[in-house]
């Protein structure tokens, strides 16, 4: 069975999309005003405080994105939200139905943020094809089984499903801008 600290850490750790794999950013570099730095950075400021950079690499271009709207990084907050919800489709009754509820609120809040923000735009079916396809293959090496570790699952995951941390989503989800990992809570 996997440790309990691997499953906290998976779920709700430093987590990021991997941006090189999963945005197509080089066009980004076509298409805007891009300043280079001394060291081969590339740098291109987006509007509402994005800021995208690449560098060469061994295996070609490694791209990052900074969000410094002080909104929070809204793909960190939809990697987070995507792992809560793996485990709540992979482990049965963790979660309440109102928190099932909230948490489909908040993925459908997503998806329309993502089908306006990013660059190119994404389909919300695209975003809800990558949600469902974000699937935990071993269930019983990820669910917990004992209540002390179930317990420590739910209350971090109800803590993203707050109305204080929601509200923040929501606040964070009004500003459109380009959708980066970075930084993650």
């Amino acid at each position: 069975m996997r440790p309990l600290s691997a499953i906290v850490l998976a779920l709700f750790g430093t987590v990021a999309w991997a941006e090189t794999d999963t945005h197509p950013w080089s066009p980004l570099f076509e298409n805007n005003e891009v300043t280079k730095t001394s060291n081969g950075v590339e740098l291109i400021n987006l509007p509402n405080s994005i800021l995208v950079s690449r560098r060469m690499e061994n295996n070609g271009w490694a791209y990052s994105g900074t969000d410094s709207s002080g909104l929070g990084a809204v793909a960190c907050l939809a990697q987070i939200y995507v792992e809560i919800n793996t485990m709540a489709q992979t482990c049965p009754n963790v979660f309440t139905e109102g928190e099932n509820e909230r948490l489909s609120d908040t993925l459908a809040a997503l998806a329309a943020f993502y089908a306006t923000n990013d660059i190119p735009p994404k389909p919300e079916a695209q975003f809800w094809d990558e949600v469902a396809q974000h699937r935990v293959v071993d269930a019983p090496d990820v669910c917990p089984t004992r209540a002390g570790d179930i317990a420590i699952i739910q209350d971090r995951a109800r803590t993203w499903l707050s109305d204080d941390i929601l509200a923040q989503v929501t606040k964070s989800l009004s500003v459109p801008r380009f959708p980066v990992s970075n930084p993650c809570f």
